[in-house]
């Protein structure tokens, strides 16, 4: 559906620098900042001359919008100014954090604005964009944006999952277990009629395709699944379509999930409630999935109560240096023999591995 007009007001004295009628000449001396008008109108008439089909007004335009400086900006987004004009901002000044900032705290920022602020590598703009669930609710390209963003961990991905009404139904962290780097002075709920809208937190299928709910849920007798066809399938949905799927799908759906480049997707995986024990240790032993994946298992006490679970996480170098430290003391003498001899694991671990060898042979 295409998006709905956006009226963009001037007073009359800034409408006769961008009218049609107004002579080339006005304009470009316009563009390049020759008016004597509030920050809002002039970042407005920026905006509107940098549509125009004059390659020299346009450019001398965006020189102008890039060039005015950040207080006069600020002052225009107090007064006031319209989505298209936030959305250019944004893009062309990406690498003003302070900036970005005030437009993302925007409440009503439009959706297309905000999943191009989710993306950019600014910590505390995934904070703010985070830190409001509706949003996140109401926009799955937010999500995605999110999901595919470096800077955005454990603790925002928890938070995204809460939003979409899929709490964390893990065993609480170790106290050496990494800090949450979002120290969230509130929890807002995220409304339910998004949340429902959304189609993420029940376990109903009606909203994922109809050839997709076959695949997912064939008996264990019946033939088996068409992965060629169940990754076509997987592809074509949305980010909240996938979260769906890692609830309600089979073992195969959940794998391919699991090496999806959005790690929300991932990490919804392996807090579905169908996961089998095998799949987590399988999880644990891949190094094809994300590392949040891994952190989520390493953090888990009563997954890594499992002695098949401690022995993948010491062997995959995606665990946290710290973790495989840990659980490398509760491995057996055999398995301590093949770490020490790994070229696979980071140093730290097969020194560690030498070291627990040693100190078992003295004890004997």
């Amino acid at each position: 559906m295409a998006a709905a007009p956006v009226r963009i007001t001037l007073s009359s004295e800034g409408a006769r620098y961008v009218q049609a009628g107004t002579c080339r000449e006005v304009k470009l001396e316009a563009a390049r900042g020759g008016i004597d008008l509030g920050p809002a109108e002039r970042l407005t008439i920026f905006f509107l001359l940098a549509q125009e089909g004059d390659s020299e007004i346009c450019d001398a335009a965006l020189a102008s919008l890039e060039a005015m400086p950040l207080p006069v900006v600020l002052q225009a987004l107090d007064v006031g100014v319209a989505f298209p004009v936030l959305d250019l901002l944004a893009r062309r000044r990406a690498f003003e954090p302070a900036l970005l900032e005030r437009i993302a705290s925007i409440p009503t920022l439009a959706d297309a604005t905000l999943a191009f602020l989710a993306g950019l590598p600014h910590k505390r703009l995934v904070e703010i964009i985070a830190s409001d669930p509706n949003r996140i609710v109401r926009s799955p390209a937010v999500v995605d944006a999110l999901g595919a963003n470096p800077f955005v961990g454990q603790a925002v991905i928890d938070r995204i999952l809460a939003s979409l009404g899929i709490e964390k139904k893990l065993t609480p962290m170790d106290e050496d277990a990494d800090a949450p780097e979002i120290p969230w002075a509130e929890s807002p709920v995220p409304d339910a009629a998004l949340v429902e809208a959304a189609g993420v937190a029940d376990d109903a299928t009606g909203d994922l395709p109809e050839a997709l709910i076959k695949e997912v849920e064939q008996a264990p007798n019946e033939a088996k699944v068409d992965e060629h066809n169940l990754l076509k399938l997987v592809t074509s949905l949305t980010v909240f379509q996938k979260v769906k799927l890692a609830r309600v799908g089979n073992k195969e759906a959940r794998g391919l999930l699991l090496r999806d480049r959005n790690k929300i997707v991932a990490t919804a995986v392996i807090r579905s409630p169908k996961i089998t024990e095998n799949e987590i240790v399988s999880c644990a032993k891949s190094r094809n999935v994300n590392d949040d994946v891994i952190r989520v298992i390493a953090s888990n006490r009563e997954w890594t109560r499992d002695y098949q679970v401690q022995l993948a996480l010491v062997g995959n170098p995606k665990t946290p240096l710290f973790r495989a430290l840990k659980l490398i003391n509760y491995l057996q003498e055999k398995d301590l023999r093949g770490l020490a001899k790994s070229k696979d694991i980071p140093r730290q671990v097969s020194i560690a591995a030498h070291r627990l060898l040693a100190k078992k042979k003295g004890d004997t």
